[in-house]
């Protein structure tokens, strides 16, 4: 009985010292330093709304700053039952802080095909996000209307 348990204590601390061997290596790798993470460029946005669509282009572009980015977004909202979407025109203040990804955005304009006064109810695009790799973000925006799923996708642009 005595040779059995100090074989498993020994298969425990064999295990022990194994994960704690492994474990900080796939550790280091999913808190890999995105701090350097380079946003410049074009983004296709999405969010996923029950009732209606959410999708749009970001251009980045780098500030003096290497983890704060300058972002010009438009957005177009397209709801069920309607001809034309709305298209938001917004700037956005981007920072980058290890892998998350923060986006404040400020509306500059909203063409909306059904108001003749300018439309005062849509809500600046904000979005909290998670770098997956160096083309794909995911995560939420929000807005004083709520939270729904957004996935950013880097464009590819062809040379020409």
């Amino acid at each position: 009985m005595l040779r059995h348990l100090k074989n498993w204590v020994g298969a425990l601390a064999a295990a022990i010292l194994v994960s704690g061997l492994i474990a900080p290596a796939v550790l280091a790798d999913d808190e890999a330093d995105f701090s350097t993470f380079d946003l410049t460029g074009n983004w296709s946005v999405k969010a996923k709304m029950t009732w209606c669509d959410f999708e749009g282009q970001m251009i980045v572009s780098p500030t003096e700053e290497s983890h704060i980015f300058h972002g010009d977004l438009t957005m177009r909202q397209l709801c069920p039952g309607a001809e034309e979407p709305i298209v938001a025109h917004q700037t956005s203040k981007i920072y980058v802080t290890g892998k998350q990804v923060t986006v404040q955005s400020t509306i500059t304009e909203v063409i909306d095909p059904y108001r003749e006064e300018p439309n005062t109810t849509y809500a600046p695009d904000d979005f909290v996000m998670t770098v997956k790799s160096a083309n794909e973000l995911y995560g939420i925006q929000t807005d004083r209307y709520g939270r729904r799923t957004a996935r950013w996708t880097r464009e590819e642009l062809g040379i020409s």
